[in-house]
């Protein structure tokens, strides 16, 4: 009792302590002088009019897209019955061009059996599969028939966006017909589809549900800046996170699938990853811009140029390289055989070459295999500062992995199980050729004593990466060794 009355009274004591030191009311002044943006006096009337323009002027060009699939489910039926069989799914979709092009998301008529749309004043129609891109998720279809004067809409430059610019959202969201919903840009260049092999979607937390896939995503001035086509969700409904393909993208498909029957893609011939905050520490570089270049195909367009696995690709065209699926959407838009400027950083030094791109079609395509992933990484006792178990390279575990005979280096056994960074990335039968740390230089790793004796040299908080080989390409994995 006697300890609890002597703990209650030390604590009043620091408490009146802390009352005697306290400042004077109104003696500190809290915030900045002056808001970082300079604010307009703004009348909220014409804004909110200015939705009201945009739905009178663009909602006429919004159209239901109607795919119908049969349902396999049901036992077959005589022709004149099936169409008791038919299911049909609704999406959205917008008028291109008043010869009857409307542009939709792959995704929505994907598999279907018949098309249909139903403009906004009411009228169906069939319509014909002009072409389609499951890479990009982007479909064209053309209305058949005799066809009514159409509107079409106005194709703007997404280029321009910026995070933060008003939008809206057009669409048949749950069937509801010529819904609008309003929000902001939330973000751009966003990756978010891991089957989508080329995206940079702009993300919006203006309202898109099941139903607005395929339809324009606007600007103030009516323009249409994407094609709303996914969302994150965990109840399958809106939470504030959409996202939208960027309107230039789709149009450089569109014109493919509409002129020439297939999409035309510049390729290089080499696989790129972001530069990660960790990898920049290792690389001793200034910015994470760019991107880098972990394989090369031999033979291919970026081997013929001199592009080497390690470089650092700057620039292209004069544009600026944020990242590695910018720069994939950057070569991918090439014409094939169009000569392109790159610029690249090779150990610390810039390179001007030029790249000369062909065309990315499905026989090239097999000359680069996939990077194969693995199972997770097994977990045990290391010893060793990298927490990477290793043993060496034997023919038998050559045969296994399928490691050419030219490459050395040492296979990944274990993880230590308290990592929970990039090296959880690695599994076991990887082939750890090469390593570099923050501030030094790059190290071939031959032999596990190797490993060994660059694990004691590396020092507390250095940044770390590992050059590896899996499935067929090399690839970088980076991480930093915590004190």
């Amino acid at each position: 009792m006697v300890k609890w009355i002597v703990l209650v009274i030390a604590v009043l004591l620091c408490v009146i302590d802390v009352d005697s030191q306290r400042p004077e009311r109104g003696s500190i002044k809290f915030g900045a002088d002056s808001a970082p943006v300079e604010s307009k006096d703004v009348d909220p009337g014409p804004f909110s009019k200015a939705f009201v323009r945009i739905a009178q002027a663009v909602i006429q060009s919004v159209v239901s897209v109607i795919p119908t699939h049969l349902d396999s489910s049901l036992p077959a039926q005589p022709p004149q019955q099936q169409e008791e069989r038919r299911i049909q799914s609704l999406g959205s979709g917008f008028i291109v061009s008043g010869k009857g092009y409307i542009l939709t998301n792959f995704h929505v008529i994907a598999d279907a059996d018949k098309i249909e749309v139903l403009l906004a004043n009411g009228n169906l129609f069939p319509a014909d599969v002009i072409g389609f891109d499951s890479l990009s998720d982007i479909a064209v279809l053309k209305l058949s028939g005799k066809l009514p004067e159409l509107r079409p809409v106005y194709l703007g430059n997404s280029d321009s966006l910026e995070v933060g610019d008003w939008i809206a959202a057009i669409g048949n969201p749950f069937a509801l017909t010529s819904t609008i919903t309003s929000g902001i840009v939330s973000a751009l260049g966003r990756e978010v589809v891991e089957p989508l092999t080329f995206q940079s979607f702009i993300q919006t937390d203006a309202a898109i549900n099941p139903g607005n896939s395929g339809g324009p995503l606007v600007n103030l001035d009516g323009a249409v800046m994407g094609m709303n086509t996914l969302i994150f969700s965990e109840t399958g409904g809106f939470m504030g996170v959409g996202f939208a393909i960027p309107i230039n993208l789709a149009i450089r498909v569109m014109e493919d699938l509409v002129y020439e029957g297939r999409v035309i893609r510049g390729y290089a011939g080499i696989s790129v990853q972001d530069i990660t905050p960790s990898l920049q520490k290792a690389l001793d570089l200034k910015t994470t811009e760019g991107a880098i270049v972990a394989d090369v195909v031999n033979g291919q367009p970026a081997d013929k140029a001199g592009i080497k696995s390690g470089d650092i690709i700057l620039n292209v065209s004069g544009e600026v390289v944020e990242n590695a699926n910018q720069l994939r959407n950057q070569i991918a838009f090439v014409r094939p055989g169009q000569k392109v400027p790159l610029t690249l950083l090779r150990n610390g030094k810039k390179r001007e070459i030029t790249l000369i791109p062909i065309e990315r079609t499905a026989e090239v395509l097999n000359k680069q295999q996939p990077i194969q992933q693995r199972s997770r990484p097994q977990r045990g006792e290391v010893g060793n500062r990298l927490g990477i178990g290793v043993t060496e390279l034997t023919p038998a575990l050559r045969s296994r992995y399928k490691i050419p005979d030219e490459l050395s280096g040492v296979i990944v056994t274990r993880i230590a199980p308290d990592i929970f960074d990039e090296r959880t990335l690695l599994s076991p039968g990887d082939l750890i050729m090469q390593a570099k740390a923050s501030g030094g230089k790059w190290v071939n790793i031959d032999s596990p004593a190797d490993f060994q004796k660059y694990d004691k040299n590396i020092k507390n908080d250095q940044a770390v990466v590992l050059q590896i080989f899996r499935g067929g390409q090399r690839l970088f994995i980076s991480f930093e060794v915590e004190s």
